[in-house]
């Protein structure tokens, strides 16, 4: 009925067209939502994304067919499918776009949250480093807590948004203390005067040279996240 029909026959661009977005479509899905899956479960949802606007203009045309039967009037069923399809896969398009877009969105605030978290752990880090092995220093230790309680709304809001874009597994939060750690470790035992640096470290604390505000290297990803 459909692969005999005139309007096909004379269609073969849009059927041609419609058939590369279908391909299209199930080659996105599969490299996108459905990547790092084994193929015997990571291409049948993205086949049968790619065919969904085919099946839904099969169900109009089949429907339209049946109402023109029941009316007894002639009803050209290519067309109908060609046409319903065409409709349903420019709205996958568009869907599939807007959700391309959003993804990346979030991969770019995702990214900023991951920066400035880098920032925020910083501070009560090479504060707890430099008192436990270069000397002990309570004032230092002070400091770092007046910094977090002086930026607990962005740092609220950094967790926040990690958690909105997919959130942290425990194996990740481990790897982010560990290179954080690792970082500190190499920072401060890369000083010839380790005590001269963690004092100059303290003073910065208390001048407010270390708040998120002060930082124009972050400065752009603070301003992303405060929007969001």
């Amino acid at each position: 009925m459909f692969f005999g029909s005139d309007v096909v026959r004379k269609s073969r661009v849009w059927v041609l067209i419609l058939a590369i977005c279908s391909v299209t479509l199930m080659v996105y899905e599969a490299k996108t939502t459905y990547l790092g899956m084994i193929p015997s479960r990571q291409w049948p949802p993205a086949v049968g994304y790619g065919l969904a606007p085919w099946l839904v203009g099969l169900m109009v045309a089949a429907i339209k067919e049946g109402w023109a039967r029941i009316r007894k009037r002639n009803h050209r069923f290519g067309r109908s499918l060609l046409w319903a399809t065409g409709v349903f896969m420019v709205i996958m398009v568009f869907a599939t776009i807007m959700s391309a877009v959003r993804s990346g969105d979030q991969v770019e605030i995702r990214n900023d949250a991951m920066q400035l978290m880098g920032a925020s752990v910083w501070v009560p880090g090479i504060a707890a480093y430099c008192t436990k092995y270069v000397e002990a220093s309570p004032e230092m230790i002070e400091e770092a807590a007046s910094w977090s309680r002086r930026h607990d709304r962005d740092l609220r809001k950094i967790i926040a948004v990690i958690k909105a874009t997919g959130g942290l597994s425990k194996d990740e939060k481990i790897q982010i203390d560990q290179m954080a750690m690792q970082a500190l470790k190499a920072k401060v035992n890369s000083q010839q005067d380790k005590k001269g640096y963690c004092k100059q470290v303290e003073m910065n604390l208390q001048q407010g040279l270390f708040d998120l505000d002060n930082r124009a290297d972050i400065a752009s990803a603070l301003k992303r996240i405060r929007d969001f």
